[in-house]
């Protein structure tokens, strides 16, 4: 297919106040098979006129264009994956009516609403996501199923944290909901599993070696440390039965030194 051409003159020595001795000629031609046009300088143009009609840019090759769409795809999934990992859930003890109204209430709530993000949306199950982006299908893929999600759950990112809680405390203290549960958002669920604030974790008693000793033995319960000291003597006898025993009398090995 040929391509079709317009030519444009006009004179420079209009343009301006320019004299009438550097009067030129430019043509813009437009190639509608390139689909770009480019401008070229004639009749001995001056270098003012030159500067002022500089040639366009050509376009990039497809290939460019393609490379350019592939790195934008990667940065987006990049940007997901680091906002993922930035996410954690927030499970409250109990879900009163003001605890709604004071999330919806918070700065980060209100900026989202105004973009016209939905922090309520159907398949949360009456959790509010404060997560610019988040779907199910993004939730499902970070290990965490959705259907889990409550009324008393609200999603946000770490940054946004202090201010959400920071919302509660306008609240009358026997209704102030407490926090429950904080379950941290992974982009690789494979990586490792979800971390859990310590200040909501049920974990029982769990022995811990303690380095520098051996006889002296650590249990952590409930976030309490316990040192369990080993028995420096025994209730073991020699004897079944004593003379004394009639009468009361303490058998005096009783309290004899531990041995092995």
């Amino acid at each position: 297919r040929a391509a079709r051409r317009s030519l444009c003159h006009t004179p420079l020595g209009s343009v301006g106040s320019a004299p009438r001795s550097s009067e030129a000629s430019f043509v813009m031609i437009y190639s509608h098979e390139e689909g770009s046009p480019t401008a070229e300088i004639r009749h001995g143009a001056t270098p003012t006129a030159t500067e002022d009609f500089a040639a366009f840019e050509e376009p990039p090759a497809a290939g460019a264009r393609a490379g350019a769409d592939g790195d934008d795809t990667h940065g987006a999934e990049q940007r997901q994956g680091d906002a993922l990992e930035s996410c954690v859930i927030l499970t409250f003890n109990k879900h009163p009516k003001q605890l709604s109204e004071a999330v919806l209430a918070s700065e980060t709530a209100q900026h989202l609403q105004a973009e016209g993000v939905d922090v309520e949306p159907a398949w949360a199950n009456g959790a509010k996501v404060l997560v610019r982006g988040l779907t199910q299908d993004i939730l499902q893929e970070s290990g965490y199923a959705p259907d889990k999600l409550r009324s008393c759950d609200v999603v946000v990112l770490q940054a946004d944290e202090e201010w959400v809680l920071a919302s509660l405390e306008s609240l009358n203290y026997r209704i102030r909901p407490r926090l429950k549960k904080r379950t941290a958002l992974e982009s690789d669920p494979h990586a490792s599993p979800a971390a859990e604030g310590a200040c909501c974790e049920e974990s029982g008693a769990e022995p811990v070696e303690s380095e520098g000793s051996s006889s002296a033995e650590v249990i952590v319960d409930k976030t309490f440390l316990h040192v369990k000291l080993p028995k420096m003597v025994t209730p073991r006898s020699n004897y079944t039965k004593s003379s004394n025993e009639k009468y009361g009398i303490p058998n005096p090995r009783i309290w004899g030194p531990l041995r092995e």
